[in-house]
């Protein structure tokens, strides 16, 4: 008969590393286990708001959700929050509707849940998308230099087409160019500019090059001025005129007019035709000459003169 001692202490002895592997193993997943109970972690995921063709969003887009993810810990741990795909929604053609965001609708790593979303729902408004042509308005800040202005300003092209919300495409009349200043400037410009559309939720196509010409010329004034003497030409007798002098009203750029004095125009009056016809008394439609290069004649008066024409007295020595 074997005794009863001894057996238990073969039990105890026999294998006895392996034994304490074992129970060590078995203390270590014990811990584990109770270790790496359930978990939650916060994450966010962006909404992607799928809009049918024909319409467009009006309202502010609700741009992410707040995700509660649950798990046991040792997949929280593994799992990384910042790297959920965004979140798909198909909204219908209804102006408002209310759309739902759903736990199936997140993207997770397998032993990894969605506890809770928020919000939940999202109200949303649709309009149709309308089309229209406006022309583009140039913005112009400054003025140019004394003695210059500003000429007929030219866009090309002269209209942009628009697209939005139907409410907001019908209330703009022109979209304007980004503002050029021509403070001070002398010299015409010509160069590529930019549109501004102060509502966001309208488009166009910004490719589009928009090009503006600002021409900048010397300011033009008019001026009166009296006592231009007239003169006969081309006769071969005495020729008086009446009245003797005409006043005139010229046009051209500022300092060219400003500079001016009676004694540098001419009126001729043009006596070839009366020559030959003898000494008499006529009526004739003056002319000005010697105008500046870029003045010229806006009237004069009188618009005729009488001129008178006798021979011309012979010199002693005369045949």
């Amino acid at each position: 008969m074997s005794n009863p001692v001894q057996t238990m202490r073969d039990l105890v002895t026999e294998n006895f590393a392996v034994k304490v592997v074992a129970l060590l193993i078995t203390l270590w997943l014990s811990i584990w286990v109770r270790n790496d109970r359930e978990a939650t972690v916060v994450a966010h995921a962006a909404i992607r708001i799928e809009i049918p063709d024909n319409m467009v969003l009006v309202t502010q887009p609700i741009e992410r959700v707040r995700l509660t993810v649950r798990g046991r810990s040792s997949d929280v741990n593994r799992f990384d929050p910042t790297e959920v795909p965004p979140l798909s929604v198909v909204a219908s053609d209804e102006p408002d509707q209310m759309l739902t965001f759903t736990p199936d609708m997140v993207q997770l790593p397998q032993g990894l849940e969605v506890a809770q979303i928020t919000p939940e729902f999202a109200r949303v408004r649709l309009e149709p998308i309308a089309r229209k042509k406006v022309p583009i308005s140039p913005r112009l800040g400054g003025e140019p230099r004394a003695d210059y202005v500003v000429g007929h300003v030219e866009v090309t092209p002269p209209t942009i087409e628009l697209s939005g919300p139907a409410s907001s495409i019908a209330k703009v009349q022109a979209v304007n160019t980004e503002l050029v200043d021509i403070t001070d400037r002398s010299q015409s410009i010509e160069r590529r500019v930019q549109l501004r559309v102060d509502d966001p939720l309208i488009r166009y196509d910004a490719a589009t090059t928009v090009m503006i010409k600002i021409p900048i010329d010397t300011a033009e004034v008019t001026r009166s001025i009296n006592g231009v003497r007239l003169l006969a030409v081309n006769t071969t007798r005495l020729a008086t005129i009446a009245p003797a002098t005409l006043n005139v009203s010229l046009r051209g750029p500022k300092a060219a007019i400003d500079s001016l004095s009676p004694g540098e125009l001419l009126a001729t009056v043009d006596l070839e035709q009366e020559d030959h016809r003898g000494a008499g008394t006529y009526e004739k439609q003056p002319v000005v000459k010697n105008l500046p290069t870029g003045v010229t004649l806006v009237d004069y008066h009188p618009k005729n003169v009488i001129v008178s024409t006798i021979a011309r007295p012979r010199e002693s020595g005369d045949p």
